[in-house]
């Protein structure tokens, strides 16, 4: 009789307590989920932040070293002007030499002041578009959201 009353009592408790189990289960499986997806969240966010400024770093390490090209590109259109000016002052030193000489020095003075003349040509262009560079940068320094 005692173990029949036993076996009721397993019976009719072994649901709830089945219930019970399943339930804290759940719960506590919901509260690691969620604590995991709001690390998983900060990670991402922290990631983000960290992409975010290693891309405005590079933005600025770009800027400087196409500004340090530009620099270098109006030295060279410099002395590319310098050495034109000279070929065309060495033409006033040539007033004592035969008129074959002459021209054979004003026939090199030209060929050298026209590859000057392309060199120059060369170095703005490559200017023009280090400064076109330099632009669309600012531009995307502009758009690229600034740090929170």
């Amino acid at each position: 009789m005692e173990m029949d009353i036993i076996v009721k009592w397993a019976t009719i408790l072994s649901p709830i307590i089945a219930v019970l189990i399943a339930w804290w289960t759940v719960n506590s499986s919901t509260k690691d989920t969620a604590n995991k997806l709001a690390a998983l969240e900060e990670s991402t966010n922290r990631q983000i932040e960290s992409i975010k400024e290693l891309i405005r770093i590079q933005l600025e390490i770009t800027t400087l070293q196409l500004q340090k090209e530009a620099r270098d590109v109006r030295h060279m259109m410099v002395q590319t002007l310098k050495k034109e000016n000279d070929v065309i002052d060495d033409r006033f030193e040539m007033m004592e030499i035969s008129y074959n000489d002459v021209v054979a020095k004003i026939q090199e003075k030209q060929e050298k002041s026209r590859n000057l003349s392309y060199d120059f040509e060369y170095y703005d262009k490559r200017l023009k578009s280090i400064d076109s560079y330099l632009k669309q940068l600012d531009t995307l320094k502009v758009e690229f959201p600034k740090k929170q």
